[in-house]
């Protein structure tokens, strides 16, 4: 969606696109939505079902789009009011989380709003699934 003051951009939306939002995906059901028959041979074949398949529906309505945002955000420069990911960030490796970081500010307005939702990994252990990566603060951070 556009605004006077630029559009509003959802990363990894998954099942829970945002209405006025454009919303992105990275997920295979999403990416099989563009071919019509695809997704009905792999229901089929039962390898598209339940969710995957609600995410695909959507896909083909339109309201969920395909965005590995960890290569590029489909935005031009500067054009968003705000940026919004929810549970996305923490299944990127660094590299892949550097990357959406900066097509984030690429894609941000001056003065746009960058909103991201991530697990608390400091809450007791067995409360979250083992990260796949690790982060060290850098020297004179203050954190750790």
């Amino acid at each position: 969606m556009k605004t006077d003051s630029g559009i509003k951009v959802n990363v990894g939306c998954g099942l829970s696109p945002t209405p006025g939002w454009l919303n992105f995906d990275n997920s295979f059901s999403v990416r099989v939505a563009r071919w019509p028959a695809v997704p009905v041979l792999l229901a089929r074949f039962g390898l598209l079902g339940g969710p995957s398949a609600k995410l695909t529906a959507m896909a083909r309505r339109g309201a969920v789009r395909f965005a590995n945002a960890a290569v590029r955000i489909p935005c031009p420069d500067e054009s968003a009011a705000a940026v919004y990911s929810s549970h996305m960030i923490e299944h990127l490796d660094r590299a892949e989380a550097r990357v959406f970081l900066a097509e984030a500010r690429r894609v941000l307005r001056p003065g746009g709003v960058l909103r991201i939702a991530a697990p608390d990994l400091s809450t007791p252990k067995g409360s979250w699934p083992a990260p796949t990566w690790a982060w060290t603060a850098p020297p004179g951070c203050g954190a750790g």
